[in-house]
């Protein structure tokens, strides 16, 4: 599976970004693609991918939404920085400490469409995830002007729900 703990997602990732791409275009699914420090399939991978396997993708939810509509890749950036804390009584404790990573959303042919920063519960992920499957799954055929304009499109109106998001809730923390 390239998971450590797969056994709670039930979750297949190709390591090779290549054979992703293959499956993509057989399958007709947009790829989600992990960027992360350390391998996804390692204990000490960056602290953000720890969550990912231990809430997130293990939700029965995500779970079912990724196997069900995606084609899953992740690609290790470079290795997870580590400390270790000698308690000075035999005990050590060993973790990573940062969490950089990134899910990006890709057609077919491997082309970015959306990235999805930093971490998200369950629900907020698939609420993220949607409208970027739905824009790779809109841009599929399209010639490179109409991909372009699509695609663009597509990201000012997300800037512009952002912006008023945020702008909606700074009003209401009085800001």
């Amino acid at each position: 599976s390239q998971q450590k703990d797969s056994y709670l997602s039930g979750l297949y990732w190709y390591t090779d970004l290549t054979s992703a791409e293959a499956a993509a275009k057989a399958s007709g699914k947009p790829i989600l693609s992990l960027r992360l420090l350390g391998k996804l399939s390692d204990e000490f991978s960056c602290a953000n991918s720890r969550f990912f396997r231990t809430v997130l993708y293990s939700n029965a939810a995500v779970s079912q939404a990724l196997r069900e509509r995606f084609i899953l890749h992740w690609q290790s950036v470079r290795n997870a920085p580590r400390v270790t804390i000698d308690f000075g009584d035999g005990r050590k404790l060993e973790r990573t400490i940062t969490g950089n990573s990134i899910h990006y959303v890709l057609d077919a042919d491997g082309h970015l469409v959306d990235a999805l920063p930093g971490l998200y519960g369950p629900e907020a992920f698939l609420r993220v995830l949607t409208p970027a499957e739905d824009i790779a799954r809109r841009l599929r055929g399209l010639d490179a002007e109409a991909r372009l304009t699509t695609l663009a499109d597509y990201h000012r109106a997300a800037v512009k729900a952002i912006t008023a998001n945020w702008l909606a809730d700074a009003t209401r923390g009085g800001g």
